[in-house]
């Protein structure tokens, strides 16, 4: 009901009236506890046995016509970068089927991926991520840096 009253509708219109003429605010208020004892009053989570904290809570602001107490996060815009400023990237190198490596590493903006892990090998944090994470692949490649397919080294590096 919180979400419906900030969104400007009101949960006891006709568009959220049921054919037996029940809306939003007949079914939070069906879970209220009116048995007499120390729970007498509060809600329940989808019946009326047993209270609940963030229940009661959540219906008291709802039957009161307040709205969520939480502001909503504001994001800023990123800056502009130009092409070529080192920037730090985030790299996650999958070493298998449940292994993944992360580093940090400083490259320009706009690098393909091949200059990235170049950079990789002698800048990122912690210090031997990529290289120890590439010497299998090396290995394999008699010694060399593994080919990257053409696709990969054309793509700008995400940071």
């Amino acid at each position: 009901m919180s979400g419906l009253t900030a969104c400007g509708i009101d949960p006891q219109s006709a568009e959220w009236t049921s054919p037996a003429g029940n809306d939003p605010v007949d079914y939070l208020l069906s879970l209220q506890i009116t048995t007499p004892g120390g729970e007498a009053g509060a809600f329940g989570y989808s019946e009326p046995s047993g209270a609940n904290l963030y229940s009661t809570q959540d219906a008291v602001r709802a039957l009161a016509g307040a709205v969520f107490t939480a502001t909503p996060p504001r994001f800023r815009t990123p800056p502009t970068v130009a092409a070529g400023t080192p920037v730090r990237h985030l790299v996650a190198i999958r070493l298998g089927a449940e292994r993944v490596r992360m580093c940090e590493v400083t490259a320009p903006v706009g690098a393909s991926l091949q200059a990235l892990l170049e950079a990789g090998e002698t800048d990122a944090v912690p210090a031997d991520a990529i290289a120890s994470s590439a010497a299998p692949a090396r290995r394999r490649h008699g010694g060399s840096a593994p080919p990257v397919p053409s696709h990969d080294v054309d793509q700008p590096a995400v940071g």
